[in-house]
Protein backbone atom coordinates (compact mmCIF):
# COMPACT_ATOMS: atom_id res chain seq x y z
CA UNK A 1 0.00 0.00 0.00
CA UNK A 2 1.44 3.36 -0.95
CA UNK A 3 1.56 6.39 1.34
CA UNK A 4 -1.24 8.13 -0.53
CA UNK A 5 -3.50 5.09 -0.16
CA UNK A 6 -2.71 4.96 3.56
CA UNK A 7 -3.51 8.68 3.92
CA UNK A 8 -6.77 8.17 2.07
CA UNK A 9 -7.74 5.32 4.37
CA UNK A 10 -6.97 7.46 7.43
CA UNK A 11 -8.98 10.27 5.92
CA UNK A 12 -11.84 7.86 5.26
CA UNK A 13 -11.73 6.75 8.90
CA UNK A 14 -11.88 10.34 10.12
CA UNK A 15 -14.72 11.13 7.72
CA UNK A 16 -16.64 8.05 8.87
CA UNK A 17 -16.21 9.12 12.51
CA UNK A 18 -17.47 12.60 11.72
CA UNK A 19 -20.43 11.18 9.80
CA UNK A 20 -21.37 8.92 12.73
CA UNK A 21 -21.22 11.88 15.13
CA UNK A 22 -23.60 13.78 12.87
CA UNK A 23 -25.95 10.82 12.45
CA UNK A 24 -26.04 10.18 16.20
CA UNK A 25 -26.85 13.81 16.92
CA UNK A 26 -23.66 14.51 18.89
CA UNK A 27 -23.81 18.18 17.92
CA UNK A 28 -27.27 18.53 19.49
CA UNK A 29 -26.23 16.97 22.80
CA UNK A 30 -22.90 18.79 22.97
CA UNK A 31 -24.56 22.16 23.54
CA UNK A 32 -26.70 20.96 26.44
CA UNK A 33 -23.85 20.09 28.81
CA UNK A 34 -20.32 21.34 28.93
CA UNK A 35 -17.42 19.01 29.56
CA UNK A 36 -16.95 20.55 32.99
CA UNK A 37 -20.55 19.72 33.93
CA UNK A 38 -20.17 16.13 32.78
CA UNK A 39 -16.95 15.60 34.71
CA UNK A 40 -18.34 17.27 37.81
CA UNK A 41 -21.42 15.01 37.80
CA UNK A 42 -19.36 11.85 37.34
CA UNK A 43 -17.34 12.25 40.54
CA UNK A 44 -18.29 12.99 44.09
CA UNK A 45 -17.29 16.44 45.32
CA UNK A 46 -14.34 15.27 47.42
CA UNK A 47 -12.96 13.06 44.64
CA UNK A 48 -13.52 15.84 42.12
CA UNK A 49 -11.75 18.45 44.25
CA UNK A 50 -8.77 16.16 44.83
CA UNK A 51 -8.48 15.23 41.15
CA UNK A 52 -8.83 18.87 40.09
CA UNK A 53 -6.14 19.91 42.58
CA UNK A 54 -3.72 17.21 41.36
CA UNK A 55 -4.41 18.09 37.72
CA UNK A 56 -3.90 21.80 38.50
CA UNK A 57 -0.54 21.03 40.14
CA UNK A 58 0.58 18.90 37.19
CA UNK A 59 -0.36 21.63 34.70
CA UNK A 60 1.39 24.28 36.78
CA UNK A 61 4.55 22.14 36.86
CA UNK A 62 4.37 21.55 33.08
CA UNK A 63 3.97 25.28 32.41
CA UNK A 64 6.97 26.08 34.61
CA UNK A 65 9.06 23.45 32.81
CA UNK A 66 7.94 24.61 29.35
CA UNK A 67 6.91 21.06 28.44
CA UNK A 68 6.98 20.19 24.74
CA UNK A 69 3.93 17.91 24.71
CA UNK A 70 1.92 18.49 27.90
CA UNK A 71 -1.17 16.60 26.73
CA UNK A 72 0.82 13.39 26.29
CA UNK A 73 2.35 13.86 29.73
CA UNK A 74 -1.05 14.38 31.33
CA UNK A 75 -2.68 11.39 29.62
CA UNK A 76 -2.73 8.01 31.33
CA UNK A 77 -0.79 5.85 28.87
CA UNK A 78 -2.25 2.54 30.10
CA UNK A 79 -5.77 3.88 29.73
CA UNK A 80 -4.93 5.39 26.35
CA UNK A 81 -3.59 2.10 25.00
CA UNK A 82 -6.71 0.20 26.07
CA UNK A 83 -9.16 2.55 24.31
CA UNK A 84 -10.58 2.24 20.82
CA UNK A 85 -9.72 4.84 18.20
CA UNK A 86 -12.78 7.02 18.75
CA UNK A 87 -12.62 6.70 22.55
CA UNK A 88 -8.93 7.68 22.41
CA UNK A 89 -9.86 10.79 20.43
CA UNK A 90 -12.54 11.74 22.98
CA UNK A 91 -10.15 11.13 25.88
CA UNK A 92 -7.40 13.30 24.37
CA UNK A 93 -9.87 16.06 23.49
CA UNK A 94 -11.20 16.05 27.05
CA UNK A 95 -7.70 16.28 28.48
CA UNK A 96 -6.73 19.08 26.09
CA UNK A 97 -9.88 21.05 26.92
CA UNK A 98 -9.26 20.63 30.63
CA UNK A 99 -5.57 21.55 30.17
CA UNK A 100 -6.43 24.72 28.24
CA UNK A 101 -8.95 25.77 30.90
CA UNK A 102 -6.51 25.23 33.78
CA UNK A 103 -3.64 26.83 31.87
CA UNK A 104 -5.76 29.94 31.27
CA UNK A 105 -6.59 30.09 35.00
CA UNK A 106 -2.91 29.79 35.94
CA UNK A 107 -1.77 32.42 33.45
CA UNK A 108 -4.59 34.72 34.54
CA UNK A 109 -3.59 34.38 38.20
CA UNK A 110 0.07 35.07 37.29
CA UNK A 111 -1.01 38.15 35.35
CA UNK A 112 -2.92 39.49 38.35
CA UNK A 113 0.03 38.92 40.71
Amino acid sequence: MSKTEKKKSNLKILAADAKMRLINGYHKNAFNKSYHDIVRSSFSDSENKEKERLFYEKVKKLIEEDAINPIAQLADQECLNSLSYSARQRYLLQISEKYNRVKAEILKSKGNS
